[in-house]
C-alpha cells in the first residue's frame, strides 16, 4: 500500500510541476503585422487628427519590406492626392511589443500593441507627446 501511495504522490507532483512549465503563454495569441493595413485613426495626445499623409495602404511583407502609399496636399488645389513616388519602399522589423521602420532615410521605432488579429496600434512618444496610429487590416 505504501508503494501505491508513494507512486500516486510522485505522479501528482509530476503533474503539478508540468503545469508550471513555460507553456503558460500558449493561451496568448501571436499576431503578425504581415499583410496590408490602413490607418483607421490617428491621435495626438488623445485628440483625433486628420492627416493627408495617413491615407492609403501600408504593407508589411514577410521579407521585411515595407510599402507605404504616399499622399500629400496639392498646393494649387489643396486636395489630398497620391504622389507619383507612391508607394514608398522601406524596411521594417517587429518583435512582440515593438515595430521599427526605415523609410526615406528616416528610422522610427514604435510601441506595438495588438487589439486583435485585424487591429493594432503603433505609439510613438516624442517630447512627452503620444502619437498613436490605429491600423486595421485592409
Amino acid at each position: 500500500m505504501k508503494k501505491v501511495l508513494a507512486l500516486l504522490f510522485v505522479i501528482t507532483i509530476g503533474f503539478g510541476l508540468n503545469s508550471c512549465s513555460s507553456d503558460d503563454d500558449a493561451g496568448i495569441p501571436e499576431y503578425s503585422v504581415v499583410g496590408k493595413w490602413k490607418i483607421e485613426q490617428y491621435t495626438v495626445n488623445g485628440i483625433e487628427v486628420e492627416q493627408c499623409e495617413n491615407r492609403g495602404v501600408r504593407q508589411f511583407k514577410n521579407d521585411g519590406v515595407y510599402l507605404q502609399d504616399d499622399y500629400e496636399i496639392d498646393p494649387e488645389t489643396e486636395v489630398c492626392l497620391e504622389t507619383e513616388n507612391s508607394p514608398l519602399i522601406g524596411t521594417y522589423s517587429s518583435s512582440f511589443d515593438q515595430l521599427s521602420t526605415s523609410l526615406g532615410g528616416i528610422d522610427k521605432t514604435y510601441e506595438l500593441e495588438f487589439i486583435n488579429s485585424s487591429k493594432f496600434t503603433l505609439t510613438e512618444t516624442y517630447n512627452d507627446v503620444d502619437f498613436v496610429y490605429t491600423y486595421v487590416r485592409n
